[in-house]
């Protein structure tokens, strides 16, 4: 488990911890909507980052005997339940209470020094989370520019505490301006509304996040720019004519496979080939029919032996210049 997601979602599981206890009791107070509809929020984002959290515990496992590409995509399953949460629990009954509100108002207690408190410190922590996963996101994007990046990156765990604290700060500001409209302004409607509009905003996040893990589901292939990189790696390899038949797949974050067929310059591994035998000395020590059947056979084994020495040689150069490339396949095109 990478330490920014980690921290990333450790950091969003206590500080929400944190607010929803003080959110439910502001509603408790107030009998707000919007307040009731933010801490129905804090509470589904509560409960996906357990769903998060469980995901990269799950991911860290290596390969087994039934798995053997790891367990590298359950970030992206639980990350995918996650989602789900966000849409039905905090999407689904913030919009239906909000809706509620405005079928059947109800009057609610004046707003007090504990509600606009709770509003402070609930922005406060959510900015604090929200920061934290900013600066882990930033080092990994590498000068990317940001929509391309959160659009292609691997880390949708830290993608999800970005996007659920993002719309966690929003929401406080649409909770704050739906009570302060109808204490203010007399809108009774404003209260409702906003929650409605809460609701709409987690709607969006949770659709942006569960296309993105379901991508990865559906064997995502890996980014150009590192595709890029592999192919460039192969083509400089002396004895590489060609790369044909590229596929890849995202096995887990940071992690890939990358399989293709390789045409081979046979004037190079003939040249390996005569180095290693000693062709002439050989040929001028024939006496028979079968001295030379012996020697087809024993040019063709070295032949092969020399194709399969290439072969992991590149594999392994790969897997060590470029991070992640952890399984890579190659055939003898």
């Amino acid at each position: 488990m990478a330490m920014g997601s980690g921290g990333a979602v450790a950091t969003a599981l206590v500080g929400n911890s944190v607010i929803v206890v003080i959110k439910t009791i502001a509603y408790v107070f107030s009998g707000s909507g919007a307040m009731l509809a933010e801490a129905i929020h804090s509470a589904a984002d509560v409960g996906n980052q357990v769903l998060l959290y469980v995901g990269l515990r799950r991911s860290r496992k290596g390969p087994s005997e039934k798995h053997h590409f790891g367990y590298g995509k359950d970030r992206f399953f639980f990350a995918l339940l996650s989602a789900a949460g966000i849409f039905f629990v905090g999407c689904g009954v913030s919009i239906t209470h909000g809706i509620e509100g405005l079928v059947d108002p109800h009057v609610r207690e004046p707003v007090g020094w504990l509600v606009i408190s709770v509003l402070i410190i609930s922005f406060v922590v959510d900015g604090v989370v929200l920061g934290y996963a900013l600066v882990t996101l930033n080092k990994a994007r590498e000068g990317q520019p940001w929509l391309e990046f959160l659009r292609t990156t691997d880390d949708t765990t830290t993608v999800a505490i970005l996007f659920e604290d993002g719309a966690a700060l929003l929401g406080v500001v649409l909770a704050a301006a739906g009570i302060a409209a109808d204490e203010l302004l007399g809108w009774w409607w404003a209260d409702p509304v906003a929650a409605i509009l809460i609701g709409i905003l987690l709607g969006v996040v949770a659709v942006f996040l569960g296309a993105q893990n379901r991508a990865y589901l559906l064997d995502r292939a890996i980014s150009a720019d590192v595709q890029a990189r592999v192919l460039g790696l192969l083509r400089r390899q002396g004895a590489v004519k060609n790369v044909l038949a590229v596929k890849t797949r995202v096995v887990g974050s940071d992690l890939f496979s990358f399989n293709a067929d390789i045409e081979f310059d046979g004037q190079v591994i003939s040249d390996q080939v005569t180095e290693r035998m000693n062709i002439q000395d050989a040929f001028a020590r024939l006496e028979s029919p079968e001295d030379l059947g012996r020697l087809l056979d024993e040019h063709a084994s070295v032949v092969v032996d020399e194709l399969g020495n290439e072969v992991d040689r590149i594999e392994q150069m790969v897997r060590a210049q470029v991070p992640g490339a952890r399984f890579i396949q190659l055939e003898v095109d």
